[in-house]
């Protein structure tokens, strides 16, 4: 039996509203390119918005810094953070094999699709 309580996670891109009517948003995460539909979003919601840290790119590496995580991993972290809690996750760069936009929820170290009306 699992006893943890799991993270719901509305991946967007950019301008999109999918998933948002009658969720109560927690936080919105982003990544640098997105900051501005997000950074509307959020105050749109009236909840924060933080956002990711780019990773290094090969062309210009930081000696210091860590190797880039994986999409899952950027995932599992926010939910963590989040459990029983919906938040937003609005970046177009994130690639996890799903269309966006979508809603997953995590749990442990699974997650799985949360399916939309029209699909259930």
């Amino acid at each position: 039996m699992n006893l943890i309580c799991p993270a719901r996670l509305i991946l967007l891109v950019p301008g999109s509203r999918a998933f948002l009517a009658g969720e109560r948003i927690a936080e919105v995460y982003a990544t640098p390119d997105a900051e501005e539909p997000a950074a509307g979003l959020a105050a749109e919601l009236g909840v924060r918005l933080t956002l990711l840290q780019p990773p290094p790119t090969a062309l210009a590496p930081l000696p210091t810094a860590a190797p880039a995580a994986p999409a899952e991993s950027v995932v599992r972290d926010i939910a963590d953070l989040h459990r029983g809690e919906t938040v937003v996750l609005v970046a177009p760069g994130l690639d996890l094999g799903l269309e966006l936009p979508v809603m997953i929820e995590h749990e442990g170290d699974n997650w799985y699709v949360v399916p939309g009306v029209d699909e259930v």
